[in-house]
């Protein structure tokens, strides 16, 4: 008998099985592979409901050379962009300082307040800026479309593709049914 987490036999490829090069698309006029990594784990969400040791845990695996580590093995792999959170703007910056690499960042623009948000992640060289899901999804529901109109305002005049991000599926129609017109959607 095997007793394992998985009973799978892994087959691991290293970098040297790569053949071809991954898909691009353009939002805004920007170049962003058309797989992306996603920062949730690497800034600590694990999403995990009520097993609340899971953050903590995954906290303390994505220590800065693992998420250096991480970061470097994407761009290696053709992924040219991470989605993410302000949160790890400061690590990106020493990404980038140090020449470990040069993959770029969408920010999901969360914070204490939206416009704080945008405005940090533009400061720390985002690539493109979205409303985050939650905070739109609370504004949406208050019916506060101006505040998302100044977010891509915002983000605009910084030479920026704007996007506008949503949990629920009445904020994306909200926003569209009061003309906000993002250049992407994150649902």
């Amino acid at each position: 008998a095997v007793t394992a987490a998985s009973t799978k036999t892994l087959d691991v490829a290293s970098l040297r099985d790569l053949k071809g090069s991954l898909p691009m698309g353009k939002i805004g006029g920007k170049d962003f592979s058309r797989l992306i990594l996603g920062g949730n784990l690497l800034s600590g969400w694990a999403h995990s409901r009520d097993l609340i040791y899971v953050s903590q845990l995954v906290k303390a695996y994505h220590n800065k050379d693992r998420i250096f580590a991480t970061l470097l093995m994407a761009e290696k792999c053709g992924v040219n962009t991470l989605l993410t959170n302000p949160i790890l703007c400061t690590l990106i910056d020493e990404y980038w300082k140090r020449r470990i690499g040069e993959i770029q960042f969408i920010s999901d623009c969360g914070g204490k307040t939206l416009l704080e948000g945008v405005q940090k992640s533009i400061d720390a060289g985002a690539s493109a800026c979205y409303v985050h899901g939650g905070m739109a999804d609370s504004l949406v529901a208050k019916g506060d479309f101006d505040s998302i109109a100044k977010a891509l305002d915002l983000i605009r005049r910084n030479g920026l593709p704007a996007g506008i991000g949503g949990h629920k599926l009445e904020t994306i129609k909200g926003c569209r049914d009061k003309g906000l017109k993002p250049d992407f959607w994150m649902k």
